[in-house]
């Protein structure tokens, strides 16, 4: 019949009852005879409606938009649906409670507010029914013929009752079997609190006010002349609709055309937008669990009334200017720009619905581009249309939404947006003094409750003259100190906000005073005496007259005392100034560089002490490069001598003909009868140390030139820090790594050895030196390698381990944490010399670098070079003496990545190191990636050291790496494992799922031997293989009598024709609401064997993943069906 109504209304025509007939008026054009025909054999049930309406005139045909119907109570609108889908798949929770907790008034007649529930209660059916499913999995509403009770419960004091009633909060409620309201009174210290709590599904935040307005006018109605009903009227008048007819009249709507340009406007608008990725102070859990806390904050009058007036002045609303401020909030701590953000809206733009009670409240989706380069109006501008957009096309439920995107499912966030925002003042309608026999009683504070639906919920109270800001976060994502600081992040922006309306957004600035302190002043006090001469080999030469006769290098059968070890430096320095005097007859200059190209050996250390004693700068080359690198630096460097050792003549001469200049080559491994003392020469601290080469982002190296003074210090430094005294170390890192530059300088300083290796022979030399040696220095991937071939009884307790040059999981550092006494975990670019920050490794920080060394600062800064607040990612930038001069002939980059501070008030020189961190609320540094290579997949920003982490964790994993490919335009995660065993890729599959959201499930695994390094021990991913791909011919069919069953079940569900046991459930068409039929379903099916629940469909999502599942876990055989029979 409403489509005969509705066909009516598109006609521009007017029906009404007039005593026993029905009127129809229309305008210049006459109905058509089909449709008066429609109306003539209609007429006795469209006659019944519009009486049951109260159509009594053309108005109030045209006022009638959700009519009034028979057989309609038993319907759920989308959202009852969808709640109901929440309330099976986490089997009972607190999330959608709506607490309202009042004092009672000490003259209150019990029993007469028990009535006037009742009636409020009557006048709403939605809150005394239950909601029953039947076999199809389907739902519908029952009501109930149950009276309202109050139960009491006495509480020994304040404490116990906010005990109790925190209990009776989060009680959940069993919405098969029990009406969605409860009423508990408690009495403690003389005084009687009563707690109301409807449940969600049946109320809503405009409800509040609809309940209290009517519960109100009840006791006063009742109080004052008894129970109307003892005459035959009910205590409150009955409603021309009820929230069936609403759901009724929603579902009718959606099954027609006249939403269809709205869901092309939300097609559009939501098209490729990505999911908001917030700083969190713990990893996301693989599944929402509603904990949460909040905090709240309110705004001085001044400010409060100042925002209101700027909303006037921008012609805008308050609500508009807030939600700004958030974006630009979010915008701020996310670093991103396209920003989507969740707020609920009443949905009650219909009439008709003004007076119901029930859940109408829906959210509607927000996308916003947050330019930095506008202004604050501007962007008042844009919230204002993206507002009124969003409220044109509100109509389309959020749940169907949802299905219409085809949005991924993931139960670690809520669907399409991940953070809410809302601005209301529900719940402060000013009753009559005697209106009600109680007070509300705010304990919002108190923590009580506080479900997290969301990562974030933000919300405003305009409902006094100071606005209120709350904030109800996730503890299971983020601390308390970080929900404080984006509410006075907040408040910072609103106040620029009120300052300058055309101010640009890039100028705002978000940081407080004392927090602009810590970051400047407080975590970059570092300076610390320089050391007293400007050269390491100056301090080096001090050293050997302390410890002339102690060994200072070892490798192999090799040793040499410090004596030694400077008498062949001097007299190989010597011969190399001779050497540039004959070839090129002037004198070896400041900055001159020398390329070594040595194996490991005691010549490299040679070597490089003496071009630096020279006044030369050395230039490490590896025999292992290939012949295009090793030409292009020493093309690049126009190097005049290179270092080198008689095996690599032959090679040498036929690389460097094809050099524009020849250089001069001189054997490092010869004896030169030159003098052994130490040269008196001249060296300052701006001339050039070393060039080391790193990979370029052009594909072609380049030279970071690192003078003397940076170098000298770094080491002078890190030696007045480290507590063993003296440092011998045994040394892993091949030297065209900058870190090597530790491992000879820091011993050499100290009076300690260095004892030469390399990762083939670390577990030999360990053992050897294994006594000696205080120190060692190595990268996550070397301890990969290397702790497998170490003796279980090797005695490591005594050694510091120093460990960077690249991130590392959590299980690296326990392993690591396990066999030394100390781990440091060091954080460093070859620009900024060596390391720059470190902190000592304790449990779950895998992840921290923590503070800058002496004379290093640090500063975390946004795109725009900002100073981002304490937790909030930005690139960091490094100041101090440790920075490297620039990059060898390569004068732009320099300019790009060395830049001038633009930090207000500092006059320094900082260099951009391309890394994402953020400073922690302990002061500590905590590195997130690389800026220029983030991962995503799917729109989701993935952490691969989460994978790696769960991956090793697995049984038989000893190393796992994962990397992102692509594959037909298409990107995808590729798992590499070594194990001593043949693994189950499909075990590890299913050990994931059970962990990690799907989009974190790597596409392939590949079992490899070993995981491939580069030389410098960092993981060469480059060298990885290439992923074996199982290739699939799509459809695959069900073999065993359960697959085919379940095959069936989707089928049917689905209506399709046919289902592959290896199709996902949500890639086909499952959505959640044909999830539950499904579900109900297969447990008809498996009888007493087995029930599934919900959360089994989001887990196991193909045919084949769900019939193992319940292969496994099923306690008796199928259910036959037929006979009736069990086997057991």
């Amino acid at each position: 019949m409403l489509d005969l109504i509705n066909q009516i209304k598109e006609n521009e025509l007017s029906v009404w009852v007039q005593e026993d007939a029905i009127k129809l008026a229309f305008g210049e054009e006459k109905p058509s005879d089909v449709l008066l025909a429609k109306i003539k054999e209609n007429k006795p049930g469209l006659m019944d409606i519009l009486r049951r309406n109260g159509i009594l005139s053309k108005h109030d045909f045209w006022e009638t938009e959700i009519f009034s119907l028979p057989n309609t109570s038993a319907t759920l609108s989308f959202a009852q649906e969808r709640m109901l889908f929440i309330e099976q798949f986490e089997q009972g929770t607190d999330a959608y409670h709506i607490p309202y907790t009042v004092e009672l008034s000490s003259d209150i007649q019990q029993d007469v507010l028990i009535q006037a529930f009742q009636a409020v209660v009557d006048r709403h059916p939605v809150l005394n029914s239950i909601y029953k499913q039947n076999e199809e999995g389907q739902f519908a509403l029952h009501p109930l013929d149950q009276k309202v009770c109050i139960s009491q419960q006495a509480a020994a004091d304040f404490a116990d009752f906010k005990t109790q009633l925190s209990q009776a909060i989060e009680r959940p409620f069993d919405l098969s079997t029990e009406a969605p309201m409860r009423l508990s009174q408690f009495t403690s210290e003389g005084k009687h609190y009563l707690l109301i709590l409807w449940h969600h599904i049946a109320f809503d935040g405009w409800s509040t006010d609809i309940f209290l307005r009517e519960l109100s006018q009840a006791y006063q109605t009742l109080l004052t002349q008894g129970r109307p009903s003892q005459q035959g009227q009910p205590v409150l008048p009955p409603l021309a609709i009820q929230y069936s007819d609403y759901a009724f009249w929603q579902r009718h709507q959606l099954e027609g055309e006249g939403l269809e340009s709205q869901m092309a406007f939300w097609s559009d608008t939501l098209s490729g937008c990505q999911t908001l990725e917030l700083p969190t102070d713990h990893p996301r859990p693989t599944k929402v669990n509603y904990q949460g806390r909040n905090v709240a904050l309110t705004l001085d009058s001044a400010l409060s009334e100042q925002l209101k007036t700027l909303a006037r002045d921008q012609d805008t609303t308050l609500y508009v200017v807030m939600l700004s401020g958030f974006y630009l909030t979010l915008a701020t701590l996310s670093g991103q720009d396209d920003i989507v953000v969740g707020t609920p809206s009443d949905n009650r733009h219909q009439p008709q619905t003004q007076d119901l009670i029930g859940y109408f409240a829906t959210s509607l989706v927000l996308r916003a581009q947050v330019d930095l380069a506008g202004t604050v109006s501007d962007l008042f501008k844009q919230i204002h249309t993206v507002m009124t957009n969003a409220k044109m096309n509100q109509d389309v439920p959020f749940e169907r939404l949802i299905d219409l995107l085809n949005v991924e499912r993931d139960m670690s966030r809520h669907p399409l947006f991940q953070v809410m925002f809302g601005m209301q003042s529900f719940g402060h309608q000013q009753l009559s003094q005697d209106a009600l026999p109680f007070e509300s009683v705010d304990l919002g504070d108190e923590g009580l409750y506080a479900p997290a639906k969301f990562d974030l919920n933000f919300h405003v109270d305009d409902g006094h003259d100071a606005l209120k800001l709350g904030l109800d976060y996730a503890t299971s994502l983020f601390e308390h100190a970080s929900a404080q600081r984006v509410l006075t992040i907040y408040q910072h922006i609103l106040k620029s906000f009120v300052a300058d309306s055309e101010q640009c957004l890039a100028d705002i600035d978000v940081l407080s005073e004392s927090e602009k302190t810590l970051l400047l002043r407080d975590w970059n006090t570092t300076q610390s005496p320089a050391p007293s001469m400007p050269t390491w080999h100056q301090l080096f030469e001090a050293q050997v007259q302390t410890t002339p006769n102690a060994v200072a290098l070892t490798h192999q059968d090799q040793h040499l005392t410090y004596q030694e070890l400077n008498q062949k430096a001097n007299q190989l320095a010597r011969t190399l100034r001779q050497q540039h005097v004959i070839r090129y007859e002037r004198e070896l200059t400041a900055d001159t560089p020398i390329a070594l190209y040595l194996d490991r050996s005691v010549d490299m250390v040679v070597s490089i002490l003496a071009v630096l004693k020279a006044g030369g700068a050395y230039v490490p080359v590896s025999p292992e490069y290939p012949k295009e690198r090793t030409q292009f630096i020493l093309e690049d460097t126009a190097a005049p001598l290179v270092l080198t050792q008689q095996t690599h003549l032959s090679q040498l001469d036929g690389w460097l003909s094809d050099l524009p200049q020849l250089p001069e080559l001189v054997l490092a491994d010869n004896a030169y009868p030159q003098s052994s003392e130490n040269l008196n020469l001249t060296v300052s601290g701006d001339d050039l140390a070393y060039i080391i080469y790193t990979s370029g982002t052009t594909g072609k190296p380049k030279g970071v030139m690192m003078p003397h003074s940076a170098y000298a210090d770094f080491i002078h430094q890190y030696h007045q820090s480290v507590q063993a005294q003296p440092v011998s170390l045994v040394s892993l890192t091949q030297y065209t790594f900058d870190i090597f530059g530790l491992e000879y300088g820091l011993p050499l300083l100290s009076g300690g050895t260095v004892h030469l290796s390399d990762i083939h022979q670390a577990s030999e030399t360990l053992s050897e030196h294994a006594s000696k040696t205080n120190v060692l220095q190595l990268t996550p991937s070397v301890w990969s390698v290397l702790q497998v071939a170490l003796p279980e009884a090797l005695d490591l307790s005594h050694v510091t381990v120093i460990v960077g040059g690249e991130s590392g999981s959590e299980a690296i550092y326990q392993s690591l944490s396990q066999r030394f006494k100390e781990v440091i975990q060091v954080y460093g670019p070859t620009e900024a010399c060596i390391w720059s920050t470190q902190s000592r490794y304790q449990s779950g920080n895998a992840h921290i670098i923590g503070t800058p060394l002496s004379n290093e600062r640090c500063y975390v800064l946004s795109s725009n070079g900002k100073l981002c607040p304490i937790g909030v990612p930005g690139e960091l930038h490094i100041g101090g003496t440790g920075l490297a001069r620039g990059y060898l002939n390569r004068d732009t980059l320099t300019a790009e990545q060395f830049i001038d501070s633009p930090i207000e008030g500092q006059d320094e020189r900082l260099y951009k190191t391309g890394d994402w961190v953020r400073w922690r609320h302990d002061g500590q540094l905590e590195y997130i990636g690389r800026n220029d290579s983030q991962v995503k997949i799917r729109g989701y920003r993935i952490e691969l050291g989460e994978i790696e982490a769960t991956l090793m964790a697995a049984d038989g994993v000893q190393q796992a790496v994962v990397i992102d490919r692509e594959k037909e335009g298409d990107k995808y995660l590729a798992a590499y494992l070594v194990s001593d065993q043949t693994l189950s890729m499909d075990d590890l599959r299913h050990s994931l799922n059970a962990h990690l959201p799907d989009y974190m499930v790597p596409a392939t695994f590949n079992q490899i031997e070993a995981i491939p390094l580069t030389l410098n021990g960092k993981l060469d991913r480059r060298a990885l293989p290439e992923p074996e791909w199982v290739e699939s011919n799509g459809y695959v069919a069900p073999e065993s009598e359960l697959e085919i069953a379940l095959c069936d079940i989707w089928s049917q569900v689905l209506g399709l024709e046919r289902v592959g046991v290896h199709d996902s459930f949500f890639q086909i068409g499952g959505n959640s609401i044909n999830a539950i039929k499904v579900i109900s379903q297969i447990n008809r099916y498996l009888g007493h064997s087995l029930r599934l629940e919900l959360v089994n469909l989001y887990t196991t999502k193909t045919i084949a993943e769900l019939a193992a599942y319940i292969e496994e876990n099923q306690t008796v055989s199928f259910l036959d069906e037929q006979d009736n029979e069990m086997s057991i």
